[in-house]
């Protein structure tokens, strides 16, 4: 592995409040080897935010959660195909129980007793981000989201990982799934546009399972799914302008805290020659009133052998 590889894997493992001075000490670390590329590139790695650092260490200390997220959307899928309503009911009854299951298990892992209602939220949608998309719940099991999913109304606003990560597979042709965020060193990902869960179209499927009406009650739901998308539309154009909103402040945090960083390791370094050279002056002190000692030693000798050569004359 690479030292940003190294890097990535052991800054997404820490505590927070670990992550600014640790990422510092790599960045000097990089520099020192002379590997200037990878040492501007653990620079721009981000912190995480509580809520994707609370992800983060569910996937890494309980991998077999993410699957058991992506075997309850399967079979929501399947059930949805089917056309089974009674089964997507079921289902449906499942998942919450296991959203719920693994967000508490998630705070359990970090000791986070009582979170807030945004962070609970935001959690609950990152995993079922997971639940609906193969996808994302790839890239969740890495460990290494800089930012939760969050909630819209009508979606969800997708997770953003750090960089160097495989991106996502490529979708199937007709696959409504939006694209993964584009994962680089130095530009924030562009918010993909929400997209309803496969849980959320298992209802809707529930709903198309049950008996049918008549031709005009068809006609009038589809006139109802033209509104609805149009909510939709407008819901993720708002979601979107946020999302902007969002990234550019998490940009200035991040900044802000790489300001902070480098002013502690400037006065750190300034520090270091104050201590040197309070040790130098003291040295040299020593060292002068040792010499000006033997000076005037030196002088007392002379005037005594002034006296004794001034006596051998007389």
């Amino acid at each position: 592995m690479s030292l940003l590889d190294d890097a990535v894997d052991e800054l997404y493992a820490l505590d927070l409040e670990r992550f600014i001075g640790r990422r510092g000490e790599l960045v000097k670390a990089a520099r020192a080897d002379g590997d200037k590329e990878a040492a501007t590139a653990i620079g721009a790695l981000r912190k995480p935010t509580q809520s994707a650092f609370t992800i983060n260490r569910l996937a890494r200390t309980d991998p077999g959660a993410i699957d058991a997220l992506v075997d309850l959307g399967t079979a929501l899928q399947q059930a949805q195909t089917a056309g089974d309503a009674k089964e997507l009911r079921e289902l449906n009854t499942r998942r919450r129980a296991l959203l719920d299951r693994l967000t508490r298990q998630a705070f359990d892992i970090i000791g986070q007793q009582s979170p807030t209602a945004g962070q609970r939220e935001e959690v609950t949608a990152t995993l079922t981000a997971a639940l609906a998309d193969t996808g994302v719940a790839d890239q969740l099991r890495q460990g290494i989201l800089v930012r939760a999913a969050e909630s819209s109304g009508f979606g969800f606003s997708p997770p953003e990982l750090t960089l160097i990560r495989s991106p996502r597979p490529a979708a199937a042709p007709g696959d409504p799934t939006p694209e993964a965020p584009d994962e680089t060193a130095h530009e924030t990902p562009a918010p993909a546009a929400p997209t309803r869960t496969r849980a959320t179209a298992g209802r809707t499927g529930a709903r198309a399972a049950e008996p049918a009406g008549t031709g005009t009650a068809k006609d009038t739901a589809a006139r109802g799914s033209v509104k609805k998308q149009a909510a939709e539309d407008r819901a993720t154009r708002e979601q979107a302008a946020k999302d902007r909103a969002v990234a550019a402040a998490q940009a200035d945090a991040d900044a802000a805290d790489q300001a902070v960083q480098d002013a502690v390791d400037r006065a750190d370094a300034a520090q270091q020659l104050i201590t040197r050279l309070q040790r130098e002056l003291s040295t040299a002190r020593r060292a002068l009133d040792e010499a000006q000692k033997q000076t005037r030693a030196a002088e007392q000798k002379q005037k005594a052998a002034r006296a004794a050569l001034n006596k051998a004359r007389g």
